[in-house]
């Protein structure tokens, strides 16, 4: 482990808006509808993936992803790196990207927890990693499905925090065929709960849902699958949408209603807000696509969409954040063009109403040229 400070530097960007005015010039600061960055950090010596970004208790961030290993790190609010964890590869391992940082959530006790996947000697395995505030390694358990070794491939691919504890959601291989769903409950301090194993809990995305329950969704053959399951994982709803992808949006208010983006060949994207049974509560909209499938998507308050992906006009992908208001009008598409390209944003956090910080990769010709960077951006 190495729980050092290491060098940042704050680099500076260019948004260039796709529909509107640049967001970020100063006269249009604080029009309606626009957003702007703040700042960013640029991690010039951490390479790979970032796949999540959570807040502590402290304000505090940790970013947690993987290259040949998983890695996470922590920043102080300023953005200054604070610590850097690297899990150690194993030299019985004969593969070269051995484990990977899917999720990261914060623990009551000011610890934070890391979910993944590790490749050992005898299969995949479920990786649950716990850090203290400093980067400190506390626990490590590399799980498979029920114990089971039949369930020759385990992976926990998201971990978020659900009524006063921790769910950890991933899937489980049996030798023979078939996958299922893969759900842990843990307790406020990480501390395993309850353990299922379903087909129908088979998901690669979840979002917490209203009235204590859980949205779990994943693509089937041209159909994007949701199932909304209570407290104690039982199914109370069920629902199929056809798409070729989707985003799941996250909620920053308890009252927000749920919202699914469905993607179709030929670049288009529909709106789908959806009720307890997940049924249509309003017409479902078109949008300008704003692809969150690598990213992530947000229902604001005044229930806007804030989407934090990319967009793609027939050539590369192109990182983009958007602010959708709630007539589902594109209010701003911002692309991101730094110094070095970027694909996607990668994740983002709500740090309060209306402010986020973001983290997607950056790649260079170089090691210095390439890393990781974390944005705040506001959306007025």
């Amino acid at each position: 482990m190495q729980s050092q400070a290491r060098s940042t530097r704050i680099i500076a960007m260019t948004l260039t808006a796709l529909s509107l005015a640049a967001a970020c010039h100063a006269a249009d600061s604080a029009r309606p509808g626009s957003i702007t960055l703040d700042r960013e950090v640029f991690v010039h010596d951490v390479g790979g993936t970032p796949n999540s970004l959570a807040r502590l208790k402290d304000e505090k961030l940790v970013v947690a992803g993987a290259l040949e290993s998983a890695w996470a790190f922590g920043l102080d609010p300023a953005g200054k790196m604070l610590w850097r964890y690297e899990k150690p590869k194993d030299p019985e391992v004969k593969v070269r990207y051995q484990s990977v940082y899917y999720g990261a959530v914060p623990l009551a006790n000011g610890n934070v927890l890391l979910c993944g996947e590790v490749t050992t000697t005898t299969g995949s395995r479920g990786l649950i990693t716990v850090l203290d505030g400093n980067g400190r390694l506390v626990q490590e358990r590399q799980l498979t499905a029920q114990n089971k070794p039949e369930f020759f491939f385990s992976s926990l691919r998201q971990c978020l925090s659900w009524n006063g504890g921790v769910v950890v959601m991933g899937s489980a291989a049996l030798d023979g065929g078939g996958t299922r769903g893969w759900l842990l409950q843990l307790d406020a301090s990480g501390a395993p709960v309850s353990e299922h194993v379903d087909p129908e809990l088979l998901a690669s995305s979840a979002v917490v849902g209203s009235a204590g329950t859980l949205v779990l969704a994943r693509l089937d053959s041209g159909v994007t699958q949701l199932r909304r399951v209570d407290g104690r994982l039982q199914i109370v709803a069920r629902r199929a949408i056809k798409s070729s992808g989707f985003g799941l949006l996250r909620a920053t208010s308890p009252t927000a209603g749920l919202n699914l983006i469905a993607y179709q060949f030929g670049l288009k994207a529909t709106l789908y807000s959806l009720g307890q049974q997940l049924e249509d509560v309003q017409p479902a909209r078109p949008l300008e696509p704003v692809y969150v499938d690598k990213g992530c998507g947000y229902v604001l308050a005044d229930d806007s969409l804030a989407l934090f992906g990319y967009v793609y006009k027939g050539g590369p992908y192109t990182a983009a954040i958007a602010r959708i208001s709630s007539s589902a009008k594109t209010d701003s598409i911002d692309t991101l063009t730094p110094e070095f390209a970027s694909f996607t944003v990668g994740d983002a956090f709500p740090l309060t109403a209306n402010r986020f910080a973001t983290v997607r990769a950056v790649g260079g010709r170089t090691r210095e040229e390439s890393g990781v960077v974390v944005s705040w951006v506001t959306f007025q």
